[in-house]
Parts: C-alpha cells; sequence; structure tokens
C-alpha cells in the first residue's frame, strides 16, 4: 500500500500509544492510527486485574508480547505499518527500560555490575518474539564478562542476591547467584514498563 511521506501528521491524530516525537515515522498512516489505539485499549482491559507482584520476568516479558501481537492483528491488512508500529514501541520500551536501570543506579538499588547485566539484558531483547529469559540473562553476564576483561562478578551482589528466588546453590555457585539475582532484578524493571503500560500516559508526556 503506498503512501505519502508528509513533512508533519495532523495534530488532530492521537495515539497514547506512540511518543509524540515518533509521529514523523507514521506520516501518511493517520487512519490506520485508530486500529492501534483500539488494539491498545483492548490489552490494558484484559490486563487490568491480572496479578504481577510474585511474577517472575517471562511472564511480564509474555503480556507485553500480546500487546505486540494485538497491533499485528489489528494492523494485519498492512503489514509495513505494524511493523513500524512495532519498532517505535519496542524500541521506546528498550530506551524506558534503561533509563529506568540507570536511576535505580543512582538510587543504589543496583551496583555496577548490575547495572551492565541489566543494560545488556533490555538492549538486545525483542518484544514481539517469545524467548527464554534465564538463556537472555546468561548471554548479557556472558557480554558483561567480556566487556570488563573477563570479571567473575562474584562481589556485592548481597542485596540482590537475598530477593532472588534461588539460593544460588549449583554446582556453579557464584553464577547462579548472579543469575538468580538478574532475573530477579530484570522482573522488577519490567513489572515497571508494565504499569506504565498499563496507564493513560505511558510515556510520561502529560
Amino acid at each position: 500500500m503506498a503512501h505519502r511521506k508528509d513533512e508533519h501528521m495532523s495534530m488532530q491524530v492521537w495515539c497514547p500509544l506512540i511518543p509524540p516525537d515518533e509521529y514523523p515515522k507514521l506520516n501518511g498512516y493517520e487512519n490506520e492510527l485508530d486500529k492501534v489505539s483500539n488494539a491498545y485499549d483492548d490489552w490494558q482491559a484484559f490486563m487490568r486485574g491480572k496479578p504481577f507482584i510474585e511474577t517472575d520476568v517471562g511472564v511480564m516479558l509474555d503480556r507485553i508480547r500480546m500487546l505486540m501481537m494485538g497491533i499485528g492483528v489489528a494492523c494485519a491488512q498492512d503489514r509495513d505499518f505494524a511493523e513500524i508500529v512495532q519498532s517505535i514501541l519496542s524500541e521506546n520500551l528498550r530506551r524506558t527500560a534503561i533509563e529506568l536501570i540507570d536511576r535505580l543506579s543512582d538510587t543504589g538499588q543496583f551496583d555496577g555490575q548490575m547495572v551492565g547485566i541489566l543494560t545488556n539484558f533490555f538492549s538486545r531483547i525483542k518484544f514481539t518474539r517469545d524467548l527464554y529469559p534465564r538463556e537472555e540473562i546468561e548471554k548479557a553476564i556472558a557480554d558483561y564478562k567480556e566487556e570488563e576483561g573477563g570479571m567473575t562478578l562474584l562481589s556485592s551482589l548481597k542485596r540482590a542476591a537475598a530477593e532472588a528466588r534461588s539460593g544460588g546453590k549449583s554446582a556453579d555457585g557464584g553464577n547462579e547467584t548472579v543469575i538468580q539475582a538478574a532475573l530477579s532484578e530484570a522482573a522488577s524493571v519490567t513489572k515497571r514498563i508494565y504499569l506504565r503500560l498499563l496507564s493513560p500516559d505511558p510515556w510520561g508526556i502529560q
């Protein structure tokens, strides 16, 4: 489907899921944005009331992936448009996650090692695809070790490890502690993103 490339979109067009700065990427698709808004409304209605306090990172990511799938279904007649919207949303979710990690590190919740692991994890994550969080965390740890010249990652994780679901008693004790701590903290960040998506103003614009 051919679309015109206007320099600016009409100010009358509004979809809360799209950050205003991203609107130029959707020039020519003004009449399609209602489909995205409706899919977003349906997702919010379905997700409200679902428990999340004890929910792990995999479940939280699955819920966000359901939003991506809903957009794909709603915009099935124009796959290019659906993929643009999904790309915009994924990029902004990754950016939001990294900003949250930086903010939490400033409060002392994360040390430098955990910041590096979580940043690697969320930088590579694809919100449109099913994934195994543990595998992605292990890759993020491996990347961090390489970036830091082979550091063992065994220091300064007492607080994060105490909050982890596992006590890290495997044969690979130290690394397992790091993995479980990172999974726990990744869940914490993902829950914050999820709650933003459930709010009327997910990007804090208003």
